[in-house]
């Protein structure tokens, strides 16, 4: 394929999995230009520099001879692979945010048990209320009947001895 200067990320892509494989193999450049020549194709050992570099653009028939060499489908060559690093970060990513789910989990239980705390001293609460306010009724209930019954009392003690009052105050007795 000719060179154009421009490459675009599937090139980069091949690139580095291009020079994955060759390394995991132990291959040279050399040995994997060797190898594409029985697939017809003919390339330069500066030519796979460039390539696994992402400095030079990759045509169909070169990813799919490449892929052959490699004894992986073409797939697989145009997948990128994560790095043992990326991965080793996404895992301590993984790790933190369980941690911080294991710690909201916990402060979420701790709510619950605070809510449920707060909800028995509400029926609490509220049974004293009822009491207070069953007490409070009947203590209403016999403030007014010992008012009545004062209202009575004053009543017959004024009829029976609102007389006597007269007499004390005019000395004469009641006609009756």
């Amino acid at each position: 394929m000719a060179e154009t200067g421009q490459t675009h990320d599937i090139d980069r892509i091949v690139g580095q999995r291009v020079r994955d494989l060759r390394l995991r193999r132990g291959w040279t450049q050399q040995d994997v230009v060797v190898r594409l020549r029985s697939y017809d194709i003919s390339l330069h050992q500066t030519a796979i520099a460039r390539l696994e570099a992402g400095r030079r653009a990759v045509g169909i028939s070169e990813a799919v001879s490449l892929a052959r060499v490699f004894g992986v489908s073409l797939n697989d060559l145009v997948t990128p692979r994560i790095s043992i690093e990326a991965i080793k970060e996404l895992e301590a990513e993984v790790k933190g945010l369980e941690e911080r789910v294991a710690m909201l989990e916990n402060e979420r239980r701790m709510a619950i048990d605070h809510s449920r705390a707060i909800s028995d001293q509400l029926r609490d609460a509220e049974a004293l209320a009822d009491r207070a306010n069953q007490q409070w009724a009947m203590w209403m209930g016999t403030l007014a009947a010992a008012r009545q019954q004062l209202a009575a009392a004053r009543a017959e003690s004024e009829a029976l001895w609102g007389g006597m009052h007269e007499v004390e105050e005019t000395g004469d007795l009641p006609q009756g």
